[in-house]
């Protein structure tokens, strides 16, 4: 198991105030061991994290850049009183992947909603949406 995992698992222990932020992966990787609580389940952490993966575009600067195809969004992951979880875009690589058009942010905040309500969210908002980035956060109590 990675450190940052196992320091995030170590923190999940003992706080309830914190944020780590993590690669999708490792943000499944921490979700698949950390423990379940009130109205949420592994699997749905585990499924809202996949189904969010899926709804973002990757980065696309043409078939020759080795970047394409690659992911840009971050996860931070934690604890605010309950489990967290926030989605975090650097806007810089949508609009560049799509020739500058502007990227419709208004709907993949209403998936996103409906993502959250799947996964039995209590909370699931966006928590900054300006020029650079665009948060969206989930909360279980």
């Amino acid at each position: 198991m990675d450190k940052l995992i196992e320091a995030a698992l170590a923190l999940d222990d003992v706080s309830i105030n914190y944020l780590v932020e993590m690669s999708p992966t490792e943000a499944r990787e921490f979700l698949s061991h950390a423990q379940a609580y009130n109205s949420f389940t592994q699997e749905d952490l585990l499924n809202l994290v996949e189904a969010v993966d899926r709804e973002v575009p990757p980065m696309r600067f043409g078939p020759d850049n080795p970047n394409t195809g690659k992911v840009h969004h971050v996860y931070l992951v934690g604890n605010e009183g309950s489990r967290v979880l926030y989605l975090a875009l650097r806007k810089f690589y949508l609009e560049e992947c799509f020739q500058g058009k502007p990227y419709d942010y208004p709907h993949l905040a209403k998936m996103l909603e409906l993502l959250g309500l799947q996964a039995h969210a209590d909370e699931a908002f966006t928590t900054q949406d300006d020029r650079e980035t665009f948060r969206f956060r989930f909360w279980w109590d």
